[in-house]
């Protein structure tokens, strides 16, 4: 028994930690080769398992699924962009449609003014006197609608040749008389106010005697007026009095007679 308790005694005596030294001395730690394998920390790698035939094919399909939907968009963006485009061919086309009609029902409705006939009129001084001679033109709208804010300016000359566009004389500002041609054949008589000739050159275009191709009335002149949906348009008209001729007997030159073209430009 007494062997035992000694034996004990022996085991914890041996086993009972060192005391710290008292000196305070800091020892190094060990180095990285000295320390013991159960000291450094443990890598780990953890290793999955192998994929079944199940889940490979289920990536499969998820791949494929991906690629059929990336396609089916780039097609659906391809057919909305076609779509887009014939859109917009179409309204483009109805667009030009609409302006085509609007343009022809204005070319159908629109005012048409021409010349009928002119003649030799006496022009009175504020006196009441005649001393000069103009040329009234007789107006005939062939459209369907009244030609408004209708004046007119021209040239008069005694010769061979009919007096040229850069010869018209404009009328003053309070000699215009901005007036509306109603639609038909109305008696609508528009006088060319300037120029006009004095008396003394009628009778001597009456008297001399000379060849009757080279002593001829002309009235060169251009009439401008709008249609009732805002358009400009002009009327050129050239015509002779011979002295042969009653004064109301004119006949139209070769040139200088036209009626302006319907364009398509807008009108605002």
């Amino acid at each position: 028994m007494g062997m035992l308790i000694a034996y004990l005694l022996g085991i914890l005596t041996a086993s009972k930690p060192k005391d710290p030294p008292t000196d305070h001395t800091n020892y190094p730690s060990k180095r990285p080769h000295e320390q013991s394998q159960v000291d450094r920390p443990l890598s780990v790698m953890c290793i999955p398992p192998p994929e079944s035939d199940e889940e490979r094919a289920n990536q499969k399909k998820n791949e494929r699924r991906k690629t059929i939907k990336f396609w089916v968009e780039i097609a659906s963006a391809i057919i909305l962009l076609g779509y887009l485009g014939v859109t917009i061919l179409i309204w483009c086309a109805t667009k030009q449609a609409i302006q085509s009609a609007e343009k022809t029902s204005r070319r159908e409705q629109r005012a048409w003014l021409s010349i009928k006939k002119a003649q030799l009129i006496p022009s009175s001084s504020p006196l009441g006197v005649s001393t000069r001679t103009g040329i009234a033109l007789y107006l005939l709208n062939t459209g369907k609608t009244p030609a408004v804010e209708k004046w007119s300016r021209g040239a008069i000359n005694i010769g061979s040749e009919p007096p040229p566009e850069s010869s018209y004389i404009n009328p003053k500002q309070t000699e215009q008389s901005l007036s509306i041609v109603p639609v038909g054949d109305v008696g609508n008589w528009d006088q060319i106010i300037n120029p006009t000739l004095p008396n003394e050159q009628i009778s001597a275009f009456y008297s001399i005697n000379k060849p009757e191709e080279t002593r001829r009335l002309y009235v060169h002149a251009t009439i401008h007026y709008k249609d009732v949906f805002g358009c400009e348009h002009f009327t050129e008209v050239c015509m002779y009095h011979r002295v042969t001729d009653p004064p109301d007997s004119f006949a139209f030159c070769d040139h200088f007679n036209s009626i302006d073209p319907t364009t398509d430009k807008e009108c605002h």
